[in-house]
């Protein structure tokens, strides 16, 4: 299954423990395939940069080329498109919108508020990891 990840929840999942570490233990298990877009991968590699989250890599041992490797495997690239517009209070949020509708996925799992007020767009929901993982397994 496609899933579309906000830049958060990769980070959280790749650097922390919580929920997010369990959906990403999920994903390393081949249920679940990461999309992504040039866009997103370039949000990524730039919070991989904050003092904050270098000092994490530190702590946990692990390069940004490392964390950025083991995302790759178990994601798949698309192109950026910008058809729709649907964030209004933070348009940056597009592209993952944009990136669901792409890949096909059914769903965005996100931390942020912009996001997650939206709720659903066509067929996309827009869920918490928590939502996402209790759906799965209820």
């Amino acid at each position: 299954m496609n899933i579309v990840l906000d830049t958060n929840i990769i980070i959280s999942g790749l650097l922390w423990k919580g929920n997010a570490k369990v959906l990403f233990d999920f994903i390393e298990e081949n249920e679940f395939t990461i999309c992504l877009t040039p866009k997103i991968l370039d949000e990524i590699k730039r919070v991989l940069e904050y003092p904050r989250i270098k000092k994490q890599l530190e702590k946990v041992s692990l390069e940004i080329n490392e964390v950025l490797f083991f995302l790759l495997q178990y994601s798949e690239i698309y192109s950026d498109i910008e058809i729709f517009k649907v964030v209004a209070d933070d348009p940056s949020d597009d592209m993952f919108v944009n990136c669901a509708l792409l890949c096909g996925s059914q769903y965005i799992i996100s931390g942020d508020q912009h996001l997650l007020k939206i709720k659903k767009f066509q067929n996309v929901a827009i869920l918490t990891v928590r939502e996402f993982l209790e759906k799965q397994n209820p």
